[in-house]
């Protein structure tokens, strides 16, 4: 995976001219050793993540490919300290031979410490950016190979060589170290989308705007998280935002379109849905509309008199103590209304 930072010819490098490259290994095949020849390997960081006692490094060669070392013993003294094996140290490693991991990487596996030499060195802040380079390289080279996972972890690595520069290392490197951050950001936000992790693609996005506020691709890629999670207002207002920076790009305006359909379609949608709610209301029956409808049969108005004449009968006979017929039910239009009584108590068991 070759950076596309210029790694070749580096000060640090003029101690090495002899030294093989990884490409001489490929060149030889898998468990081949270059025997009687070297290789010189400038340590970029040491892997905490697989391996506890630090044995995993991360390297690269004098045209700046990088790629992983693993040292497949316990202890290498007396020929080197682990701790040795720091960024901006050099490992030579005699008689290499090329390696292919687990994970489907190649690299070196380092069997015999007798055949490694360390150059103990120390990377200051501009090495610092040619690292960061050269890993943002090799994760470039896996999103070309759809490798989301391995791109990624290449991007964080990159980042922590980015964090060592600061203020103080002048304005050129500060200029040099937010572009290599804008596009780590940009593409680690690509990575996460194809995982369809895309709240912490929305994240990188805008980690990117804070560096280039002006930058079409970072509105692009949020507009695409943002779609991709329904949020379909912010992804129009994303798409019109990278329009408007780059008014010639046709992936933007092609998304744009689909993006404003889809808010017109919803939104047809819920107006269908409102409709619907709103008619079946309509449909219920409303005993006020009914009362003032013209059409509506006088019998609400008769039920009264009828009632009033059924009472004014009762009063002029004599009163009963004991109804002799069982009370009708009030609420049927045509039953005949029952004399007036005292009815018995609710049961309090059928208050439930």
């Amino acid at each position: 995976a070759m950076s596309d930072t210029a790694c070749a010819a580096l000060p640090t490098w003029d101690a090495h001219p002899d030294s093989l490259v990884f490409a001489d290994l490929d060149e030889l095949g898998l468990q081949t050793a270059a025997v009687g020849k070297h290789i010189s390997l400038e340590v970029l960081e040491r892997c905490m993540a697989h391996w506890p006692q630090s044995k995993q490094l991360r390297v690269i060669d004098r045209q700046g490919v990088v790629r992983n070392v693993f040292m497949h013993f316990e202890d290498p003294a007396p020929h080197f300290e682990f701790d040795d094996m720091r960024a901006g140290s050099f490992v030579v490693v005699e008689d290499p031979k090329a390696h292919c991991f687990m994970d489907g990487s190649q690299g070196l596996r380092l069997e015999a410490p007798e055949a490694v030499r360390v150059i103990v060195g120390k990377a200051d802040r501009a090495r610092r950016l040619f690292y960061a380079g050269c890993e943002k390289g090799d994760g470039n080279a896996f999103v070309g190979t759809q490798k989301w996972d391995k791109a990624i972890e290449a991007y964080v690595s990159a980042s922590k060589h980015l964090d060592m520069v600061t203020e103080e290392c002048g304005g050129e490197a500060i200029r040099q170290r937010d572009e290599i951050r804008l596009a780590v950001r940009l593409n680690t936000a690509l990575c996460l989308c194809h995982k369809r992790k895309y709240k912490e693609a929305i994240t990188n996005c805008k980690a990117a705007l804070q560096l280039n506020p002006d930058s079409a691709k970072a509105y692009f890629r949020m507009g695409e998280a943002q779609f991709a999670i329904n949020e379909l207002d912010n992804a129009v207002q994303s798409y019109l935002a990278a329009s408007q920076l780059s008014p010639e790009d046709k992936a933007i305006k092609k998304a744009l379109v689909t993006a404003q359909k889809a808010v017109k379609d919803r939104k047809a949608t819920e107006s269908k849905m409102f409709q619907g709610m709103f008619g079946k209301k309509e449909a219920a029956p409303d005993p006020a509309a009914d009362a003032s409808a013209p059409h509506v049969s006088p019998a609400p108005d008769a039920a009264p008199a009828a009632a009033v004449a059924a009472e004014a009968s009762a009063e002029a006979q004599p009163p009963t103590l004991e109804p002799s017929a069982p009370a009708q039910d009030p609420e049927k239009p045509h039953a005949k209304p029952a004399p007036k009584i005292q009815r018995p108590p609710v049961a309090r068991g059928m208050r439930d």
